[in-house]
């Protein structure tokens, strides 16, 4: 008998604003952050990647190989001679990823705590990374499908 196993595919969409026509340092998202796929059995758990692509799960949540991984940024400046601080960034989390047609789970961000404290210039800009933990429900609080959402990174810099 050939059975198909619905899975969710989570995938967090990343929301670029456009910078002010001042802004002396860009943010540019290199790479979105994918939860590949998985399906949740009984109550759920959590499947999460860490800042550098290594995926896991608890809880009664079954990952299947596929492509996954982290959230990458740059930091940038097209000011020549010019070096920028960043001396802190601001990261919206928690986040709420929705599916088309019903069922919502919670992300929570992880900058592995380093959130503040880098130079930028033209020649070296900084790429960041970045994770983070999903919570699955049940199949029925969470149906099989696309899963998506957005949040925001502000940059704090002199």
């Amino acid at each position: 008998m050939n059975k198909k196993c619905p899975y969710i595919l989570a995938l967090l969409s990343i929301v670029i604003y456009t910078m002010p026509l001042n802004a002396q340092v860009t943010l540019r998202i290199d790479q979105g952050l994918n939860f590949g796929s998985l399906y949740p059995v009984g109550s759920g758990g959590t499947v999460t990647i860490s800042d550098d692509g290594v995926r896991s799960s608890t809880g009664s949540v079954i990952l299947f190989p596929s492509a996954y991984n982290e959230c990458s940024f740059t930091m940038s400046t097209t000011r020549r001679n010019r070096t920028y601080y960043i001396y802190s960034l601001s990261i919206q989390s928690p986040v709420t990823m929705t599916r088309t047609g019903g069922g919502s789970m919670t992300l929570y961000l992880n900058t592995n705590g380093s959130n503040y404290g880098w130079s930028v210039t033209q020649r070296y800009p900084v790429t960041l990374y970045m994770g983070g933990t999903l919570y699955v429900g049940s199949v029925t609080a969470n149906p099989p499908g696309n899963y998506s959402g957005s949040f925001t990174i502000t940059a704090h810099y002199y």
